[in-house]
């Protein structure tokens, strides 16, 4: 079987994804998975790859690449339109956990609990919905860029608590992103905890493996930026309760449900005053990653094997759809749980 692993990388991190899949190369074909990593930009590099490779899966680490006008257009799309069975999600679910707002609109109307939220928006230098945020004025609120992840954009100050700091906040946003996420921050509750859910896998019988997140050091705004995930700051421990996996579990399958994510996927969760929230959904979460890895654990997968098991959920449901006639090595049946494999091959 013939694994194709894709990375358009941002600028300077060339050198930081080639290690990184060199993992996820390692680990897959450990498994008797004849696997190729390629990093690009355009479609046409893709299309030179994808006739030399000859894939019958592929995995995608983004959402976009680049056509021939030099647009940005959806390499899933891309994929689906060409028949060639990949690992994740459908463009529209993948679409729809991108923007932070427009996911949580689904969620409410799923009946998923999620903070209470605004949208602003730059139109033609214009900020439309400050005075909606100016009017409610329950703060404190916390902004975001609604169509970004791993927190890009936010740091102490995105946590506003009165009209001018949300208005400095508001604008300074506007000037680098299009849509931003107003949304009430928990981080205050009394009894605060943070937690993310991996999934692996499909329909009732998928892996949903919960994980607390917590701070190495305390700060005195508890937001968790870029910075703090690059350089480590943050400590993510298996959930061992069981009744608390149950109920985490139960809470992010209707917040994955929602969206229709499949495959993979992660979940963010807070619980404030014993009351769980969905915040985001991560339909493209960095792989490998150690808060995956962590996860993981829970389902007693180390840090190949949550891999390999990524591989062959993709694999098992491209196969009962008809789009992919490999089957799954003999040596990745021996090297997962048969338990596991046992879940992921009864959708």
């Amino acid at each position: 079987m013939k694994l194709l692993i894709i990375n358009r990388p941002r600028q300077g991190r060339q050198q930081v994804d080639a290690r990184r899949f060199q993992k996820m190369l390692d680990a897959v074909s450990l498994s008797g998975i004849i696997a190729e990593y390629h990093a690009l930009q355009t479609v046409k590099e893709l299309e030179l790859v994808l006739v030399s490779v000859q894939p019958d899966l592929v995995y995608c680490a983004n959402y976009n690449i680049q056509n021939a006008e030099g647009k940005d257009i959806s390499i899933q799309q891309y994929l689906l339109d060409r028949k060639i069975a990949y690992i994740g999600s459908l463009p529209e679910s993948l679409e729809l956990v991108l923007s932070k707002s427009q996911l949580k609109r689904k969620w409410r109307q799923d009946k998923v609990a999620t903070p209470s939220f605004f949208t602003l928006e730059m139109v033609e230098g214009k900020a439309h919905g400050l005075e909606k945020v100016l009017q409610e004025g329950q703060y404190p609120y916390i902004l975001k860029p609604d169509r970004e992840g791993n927190s890009r954009g936010l740091d102490e100050n995105s946590v506003v608590n009165n009209p001018a700091e949300f208005e400095e906040k508001a604008q300074e946003l506007l000037q680098k992103y299009r849509f931003v996420l107003v949304e009430k921050f928990l981080g205050r509750s009394r009894d605060l905890h943070e937690y993310t859910v991996a999934m692996i896998g499909n329909g009732e019988n998928r892996l949903l493996m919960p994980a607390e997140i917590r701070l190495k050091v305390p700060k005195k705004v508890r937001v968790i930026t870029t910075q703090d995930k690059d350089e480590h700051m943050t400590r993510a421990e298996p959930v061992r309760d069981p009744q608390l996996i149950e109920r985490l579990s139960r809470f992010a399958g209707k917040a994955f449900d929602s969206a229709q994510v499949r495959d993979y996927a992660r979940c963010d969760l807070l619980m404030a005053d014993n009351h769980l929230y969905a915040i985001e959904i991560n339909g493209l979460p960095m792989i490998p990653d150690l808060w995956f890895e962590v996860c993981a654990r829970s389902a007693s997968l180390d840090a190949g094997q949550y891999l390999n098991a990524i591989v062959a959920a993709g694999l098992i449901r491209a196969k009962r759809q008809g789009k992919i006639n490999a089957t799954i090595p003999k040596r990745m049946l021996d090297r997962l749980p048969e338990s596991v494999m046992s879940r992921l091959a009864n959708e």
